[in-house]
């Protein structure tokens, strides 16, 4: 009967996971103007407690959690044992320029990963993360003259998602490579109007764009551990993933249309219409590197560096105002020592840590720039392994120099480590 209610919520996970994937599909999962760019807005794939650490991932290995990022770390999971981590995530945002402020705020599915050994020198791991977020609604205005007002607006709404599977594999007791194959699916939505509101000759006019990924793409990962003196250790860590072709499916509609001062849409016009078009979204090449040096149930010190190729970024053969980014991240988390007697508060872990970030985004000469510091904490639950993760970072993206919008924003993670023994053999019935 135990291992018949095992079985019963190992399907009930996997379910949960193939739903949420199809809900993925229509949701809207973040509000920044920056995601009017490229494949929008980029999720970090990392869970709360890596969140808490400056989102330091290269070199991340554990039994408790499953690191996404290096497919080589899925071989530390234990012997006999089956790992679930799960999470949301919320971000609030205040939108500032020279003259304006506003607010955002979103809360959205943050991940879903399934781990466990399948021998003791492999491991597996599958899941779902968001990979990009797209959610803006712009409106300018300008006054032009024998024409009148005229307003251009900008709406987007969607994301691409990434459903895995990995694995990893031990080559010698110090050394571990893995891979993962990713599939890429969504949806993105692209509109823009120009409205004359003040002329009777020009007609308004829409167009929208509608495309929807579905590709394969691999990620790859190398694991080094050693240790230093009788207690510390050094982990070093690289990843890789290569140039890929996502094949997209694209729905192209322009239309006269008609505005009214109701907000009432009258289509006056098919102008143009392309469907089922089917091109490639390129996403570049990214190689990572970083390393993890601590002391053995104590604490832990980590550091990452990411390059990505956005520079040769596509979307049915357009380029885009993208260019080559970098991420550098530091992280720190530290546990007390502690006994079954201890208090809680000595069982808990605690986390901080600090992120830049060269954005691929370049807008009017200026390549953005973001900074976040973070904290964290890991909760244990009382008689078991597992864990309750928050993660917090406080940040800013952009500036607003040259009319550009700044955006100081406070992240927030909230997540749930499952760890279970779930493989042990029975000596009684």
């Amino acid at each position: 009967m135990h291992r018949q209610k095992k079985i019963i919520v190992l399907a009930a996970m996997v379910a949960i996971c193939c739903l949420t994937s199809l809900n993925l599909r229509a949701q809207t999962r973040i509000s920044s103007p920056y995601s009017r760019y490229g494949i929008g807005s980029l999720n970090q794939s990392t869970n709360a407690r890596t969140l808490g650490m400056g989102s330091v991932s290269q070199a991340i290995s554990s039994n408790l959690d499953i690191n996404y990022n290096n497919p080589a770390s899925y071989t530390y999971f234990d012997n006999q044992s089956f790992v679930f981590n799960g999470g949301i995530r919320s971000r609030q945002t205040e939108l500032e320029t020279s003259t304006q402020t506003g607010t955002a705020s979103y809360t959205s599915l943050g991940y879903l990963q399934f781990g466990a050994p399948l021998t003791r020198w492999m491991g597996l791991s599958f899941g779902l993360i968001p990979f990009s977020n797209v959610g803006y609604d712009i409106s300018q205005e300008y006054l032009l003259q024998d024409i009148g007002k005229v307003l251009y607006e900008y709406q987007g709404t969607g994301g691409i998602n990434q459903f895995y599977i990995g694995t990893g594999v031990s080559i010698t007791p110090k050394l571990s490579v893995g891979i993962n194959a990713t599939y890429f699916f969504g949806g993105l939505d692209f509109m823009r109007s120009s409205l004359f509101p003040d002329s009777a000759t020009y007609l308004d006019t829409r167009i929208t764009d509608h495309q929807s990924p579905g590709d394969i793409g691999l990620n790859y990962g190398v694991l080094y551990r050693t240790n230093i003196g009788k207690s510390n250790y050094l982990k070093l860590g690289a990843t890789f993933s290569n140039k890929t072709n996502i094949k997209t499916h694209r729905d192209y509609l322009v239309e006269s249309i008609k505005k009214s001062s109701e907000e009432v849409i009258t289509i006056v016009d098919t102008v143009a219409f392309d469907e089922g078009v089917t091109g490639d979204i390129v996403l570049p090449a990214r190689i990572g590197a970083g390393f993890v040096y601590g002391k053995k149930g104590i604490w832990e010190l980590a550091g990452d560096f990411t390059w990505e190729n956005w520079a040769e970024y596509e979307a049915f053969e357009q380029k885009d105002s993208l260019q080559n980014s970098f991420t550098a991240a530091l992280g720190y988390e530290v546990s007390p020592q502690s006994t079954t007697v201890s208090p809680y508060w000595k069982k808990v872990k605690y986390r901080l840590g600090a992120r830049y970030h060269k954005s691929y985004l370049e807008l009017r000469g200026t390549q953005l720039n973001q900074y976040g510091i973070s904290f964290g904490l890991g909760l244990p639950i009382p008689k078991s392994a597992s864990t309750i993760d928050l993660g917090v970072e406080f940040g800013q993206l952009g500036t607003t120099d040259n009319n550009l919008i700044k955006e100081n924003y406070i992240k927030m993670s909230l997540g749930l480590s499952i760890f279970e023994r779930w493989f042990i053999k029975r000596k009684y019935d």
